[in-house]
C-alpha cells in the first residue's frame, strides 16, 4: 500500500557542496560490537495501530521539514537539515520523496539525492504481539560539536500481517547522523520461534544507483559471511542474509566516515614511461616521463614541484605545474632531456613519482609507482634468442584495453623441417585488418 505523510512539509536542501564531485563509494566503513542504547525522549514520528496496511506502518513515508536536523548534515558533499524516513528500513536525503513501495533502496532508480539503508525491504510492524507494537521516533543527543541526529525503528519485520505469538521477527535498529558528517547503524535484532530466514539492503547510495561510485553497499552471504564479517557489496543489488542463525548481535554497529577534504592537496594520479604505455624499455636509451598532477583539494594549485626517483636513488627534478589547476583537475608535467629516465640497470626498475607541495595535508595520495621491465641490448650480432628462457623479456600487452599480446611462445616447424620447435608468434594489428599472425615471424625467429 502506497501512503504519503507529511509530517512538517517538504524537506528542504541547503544548497551548498565542499565538494563538487563527492560520491559515496569514498566512505571509510568499519563494523564494530557496541551497545543497543533506545532512545526514549525526543519525537515520536509513527506508532502501529492495526496488524496490517498503512496502520502497521506498511509502505509509509514520513517528510522531516528543514531545521528538523538541528545541524548541517553533509552527506555527499551536499548539506541537509531534513530528511525523509520510509518503513521499509531507510532514509533519503533530498526534496524527491521515495515511493512507499519502494523495496530496494540502494539500486532503486528513485531520483532522491541519497539514501541510507539500514535493513532496506519490505518490512511493516508488530502490533500488539506479545505487548510489542511498532513505533518510529527520532531525536537529537549529546551536544555540540558532537551531536547525534538519530531516527529509531522499534518492533518492525519483514512484511507480515501474521498475528502469531509465536513465530515472529522483532528489529529494533537505528540510523545515526553524527555531526561530524560520519553515520552509524546500530541494531538490535530479534526473533521468537524459527521465522523464515530472509535479505535486506544495507549500505549508502548518492543522486544515482550507479555501481560502485554511487553505491557503498554491504553483503552477507549465510553460511560464508557473519553481521560481523560482511564484506563489501558487489552490485548495487547486494543484500546482507538474516537468518535464526545470522543475525546482528545487539549493538552490532557499521560505520561510515566521509572523505576528509583538505584545502591543499595534490599527487600524481597516472604516468606514461616512453611514446606509449607498451613500448620497450632498454638499458643506456633516454625515455620521457610525462607525469599526471591531481589537483585533490580545495585551493587551486600553479606551481607544483614534481619529481621522481628511481630504484631508491636520487630524485630526478623538480618538473613544476604551471595551473591553475582547479579541484579535482589535472595537469600533465614532462622529464625529458637531462630530467628523462635513462636505465642503467636491467631487469625490474621501480620509479616513485611525485609531487612535493607545500602545507600538503594528505600525505598519502602523492605517490604513483611505476613497475618497468627495463631489456638488456644486444651487444653482439649475430644474435640468437631461443625463448626457453629469455631473461628480461616481459610480455606486453597489444593495448590496454585489450587481453591479446603483441608476442608470445608458439610451436611451429622450423626452416630445417623440424616438427615442434618453440618459436615466438608476433601479432600484428590495424584499425583496417585487425590481428593477424605472421608465420614468416614463426619461421626466421625460431630456435635451431
Amino acid at each position: 500500500m502506497k501512503k504519503l505523510f507529511s509530517l512538517y512539509g517538504l524537506v528542504l536542501l541547503i544548497a551548498f557542496s565542499i565538494n563538487a564531485n563527492a560520491q559515496v563509494k569514498n566512505y571509510t566503513f568499519t563494523q564494530s560490537s557496541g551497545t543497543y542504547t533506545p532512545i526514549t525522549g525526543g519525537t515520536i514520528v509513527a506508532t502501529a495501530t492495526g496488524a496490517s496496511g498503512a496502520a502497521s506502518l506498511d509502505d509509509n513515508i514520513y517528510n522531516l521539514a528543514a531545521a528538523t536536523i538541528p545541524f548541517t548534515f553533509t552527506y555527499d558533499g551536499v548539506g541537509y537539515d531534513g530528511l525523509n524516513i520510509s518503513t521499509n528500513g531507510f532514509i533519503t536525503l533530498g526534496a524527491t520523496a521515495p515511493l512507499g513501495n519502494n523495496y530496494g533502496p540502494i539500486n532503486n532508480t528513485a531520483t532522491y539525492s541519497g539514501a541510507i539503508a539500514a535493513f532496506g525491504g519490505d518490512l511493516n510492524s508488530l502490533f500488539n504481539i506479545l505487548g510489542n507494537t511498532g513505533e518510529i521516533r527520532y531525536e537529537t543527543v549529546g551536544s555540540s560539536p558532537n551531536r547525534e541526529f538519530v531516527i529509531q525503528y522499534s518492533n518492525f519485520r519483514p512484511y507480515s500481517t501474521s498475528t502469531s505469538t509465536t513465530v515472529f521477527w522483532r528489529w529494533n535498529f537505528q540510523i545515526r547522523l553524527h555531526e561530524n558528517n560520519s553515520i552509524n547503524i546500530v541494531y538490535d535484532a530479534n526473533f521468537v520461534g524459527a521465522p523464515t530466514a530472509t535479505t535486506r539492503q544495507v549500505g549508502l547510495r548518492g543522486p544515482s544507483n550507479a555501481f560502485a561510485t554511487n553505491v557503498d553497499n554491504r553483503l552477507i552471504t549465510t553460511g560464508t559471511h557473519t553481521w560481523s564479517t560482511s564484506v563489501e557489496g558487489t552490485t548495487n543489488a547486494s543484500t546482507c542474509g538474516l537468518s535464526t542463525t545470522n543475525i546482528p548481535v545487539s549493538g552490532q554497529t557499521f560505520t561510515w566516515a566521509p572523505p576528509v577534504v583538505v584545502t591543499d592537496d595534490a599527487g600524481v594520479s597516472a604516468a606514461v614511461i616512453g611514446s606509449s604505455p607498451v613500448q620497450i624499455i632498454s638499458v643506456g636509451k633516454g625515455y620521457n616521463v610525462v607525469a599526471t598532477v591531481k589537483n585533490f583539494g580545495t585551493t587551486t594549485q600553479n606551481a607544483i614541484p614534481v619529481y621522481y626517483t628511481v630504484n631508491g636513488g636520487s630524485p630526478v627534478g623538480p618538473v613544476n605545474t604551471v595551473g591553475p589547476i582547479v579541484q579535482n583537475g589535472t595537469e600533465n608535467v614532462t622529464f625529458n632531456g637531462g630530467n628523462a629516465f635513462t636505465p642503467v640497470t636491467p631487469g625490474v626498475n621501480t620509479l616513485k613519482i611525485y609531487t612535493l607541495l607545500g602545507g600538503d595535508g594528505q600525505g598519502t595520495n602523492d605517490t604513483l609507482t611505476v613497475v618497468v621491465n627495463v631489456q638488456q641490448k644486444i651487444a653482439s650480432y649475430p644474435h640468437l634468442q631461443t625463448f626457453t628462457n629469455p631473461l628480461n623479456w616481459t610480455i606486453v600487452i597489444e593495448n590496454l584495453v585489450g587481453t591479446t599480446a603483441i608476442w608470445g611462445l608458439g610451436i611451429c616447424v622450423n626452416p630445417d623441417g623440424k616438427v615442434g620447435d618453440t618459436a615466438i608468434t608476433a601479432n600484428f594489428f590495424n584499425a583496417t585488418n585487425l590481428r593477424r599472425k605472421s608465420s614468416e615471424v614463426r619461421k626466421w625467429i625460431s630456435r635451431d
